[in-house]
Formats: C-alpha cells, sequence, structure tokens
C-alpha cells in the first residue's frame, strides 16, 4: 500500500495491546513533550536533545497523521469502558520501522536526563519503558514483515532476557 506522496504504507497489529499502560504512556509521553517544547521555546543552552526529540515527534505525527482515526476511536472507546487491554491496527509508514530503534535509544537518553533532574518529568516508569519497547519492537519488526507478538509473550519473554535493558 502506498500514499498518495509515494510513502510506503503497511499494516502493524498490536495484539494484547494493556490499556492501562496506553494510557500512562500518552500521558508521560504528552507531558514530556510539553517540557521539551518550554525549553526549546526558552532558548539557552543544552536545547539541542529536545529539539532532536520535538523534530522526531513532529516528523511521526506529519507522516502517520490521520492515518489511524479508526484505531484511535477504538482504543478511547475501549479506554471509557473500562477494558483491560485491546487488539487494532495502525498504518503507517515503512520509514517508522527503520527509525524505532534511534527512537528508543532517544528516549534513553532522556530517561537519564530526568533520573539526573536535568529536567521536571520523572524519568519513565520501568513498566511503561517496557510497553514502549514493545511497541516500537512490533512496529520495526512488522514492519520488516514479522508477524505480530501479543503484549504478553513479549512480556515474558523479556522477563525470561533479565534486567538487560533500562
Amino acid at each position: 500500500m502506498t500514499a498518495d506522496n509515494n510513502v510506503e504504507l503497511r499494516t502493524v497489529t498490536m495484539q494484547g495491546c494493556p490499556l492501562e499502560l496506553l494510557h500512562r504512556a500518552r500521558q508521560h509521553g504528552e507531558a514530556l513533550v510539553r517540557e521539551l517544547a518550554f525549553i526549546v521555546d526558552g532558548g539557552g543552552d543544552n536545547t539541542e536533545l529536545p529539539k532532536q526529540l520535538l523534530r522526531v515527534v513532529e516528523r511521526v505525527r506529519v507522516s502517520a497523521g490521520g492515518l489511524n482515526t479508526g484505531a484511535e476511536r477504538a482504543i478511547d472507546e475501549a479506554l471509557a469502558r473500562g477494558d483491560d487491554s485491546i487488539d487494532f491496527q495502525v498504518v503507517m509508514p515503512t520509514a517508522l520501522g527503520r527509525g524505532a530503534s534511534a527512537f528508543a535509544a532517544l528516549l534513553d537518553e532522556i530517561d537519564a536526563y530526568c533520573r539526573s533532574g536535568d529536567l521536571l518529568t520523572l524519568e519513565t516508569p520501568a513498566d511503561v519503558r517496557a510497553f514502549q519497547r514493545w511497541y516500537l519492537d512490533e512496529m520495526a519488526r512488522q514492519l520488516d514483515g514479522a508477524p505480530p507478538t501479543p503484549w504478553e509473550e513479549w512480556r515474558q519473554a523479556d522477563r525470561a532476557r533479565g534486567p538487560t535493558r533500562s
């Protein structure tokens, strides 16, 4: 599938997506983006990392904007019902998969700033960070042609790997 501007699009299936973690990841991400935007708008020293993250966030919004209104609606409805998890599909440019590991590294770098106290936003909680890794892993793997891995299956394998990631 391709978009009007010849961007290759693929469908990614998120199976057993934990809604409470998704909601918390959204909240944390929004708080972080607000703080980084404030830092960039204020100018001064040490704005390169916030600028870099904001550029990535904007690039993702532009490239995937409007593609997944049905998925967003289904997620919001499931959250309103109090569901524990949801299966949904998102359409995204294949280029996002190539950038997933770099984005994960950028999130790790931002978390280091949060841990050091250089940002007001707290470090991403471990369970939310695990959710982010799953989501990014699924994006990259599926955009590369691999089948979906449900959240619980991925989480069990992640726990078996041990504490090798932050």
